[in-house]
């Protein structure tokens, strides 16, 4: 799992945690699929208010306004193809490139990039697949605003 040697620690749990980014590469049909997937049901008639990505990945509600989600080319193998643009690419692509970013086939057919600021996932679910999404969890590193 991706990590940064600095002088502050990630943290073991899941949940919200200031300085600390989750990355999710995945693949979807089009962006308002990633948007669905990503999406809080505030209707009444909601069940799980929660977006399936928590239901997914077992993880703690997060803060919608400190995420970021797109769709990128595929067949992008750098880092850097994948995080450039995205709010503090240049901490986040040099980390994740240190760390171990996939091999080529581990990204194949991938699509869309996932980040959770001031979030900390664990891992506990590194994939999940299926007939309409496909999601791979990457790693988690620590930034500064």
């Amino acid at each position: 799992m991706p990590h940064n040697a600095d002088d502050k620690e990630l943290r073991p749990a899941s949940g919200p945690y200031p300085d600390q980014v989750s990355l999710w590469i995945g693949r979807f049909a089009s962006e308002e699929a990633l948007d669905e997937y990503l999406r809080f049901d505030y209707s009444d008639e909601a069940k799980q208010r929660d977006p399936q990505i928590c239901r997914d990945f077992r993880m703690e509600s997060f803060d919608e306004d400190f995420r970021e989600a797109f769709l990128v080319e595929t067949d992008q193998s750098n880092c850097a193809n994948w995080l450039e643009g995205c709010s503090y690419d240049d901490q986040l692509i040099s980390q994740f490139e240190a760390s171990g970013w996939p091999e080529p086939p581990e990204l194949e057919g991938m699509n869309a990039v996932i980040l959770l600021y001031d979030y900390s996932y664990d891992g506990t679910v590194p994939v999940v697949q299926n007939s309409q999404y496909s999601v791979r969890f990457i790693g988690r590193v620590v930034y500064e605003d």
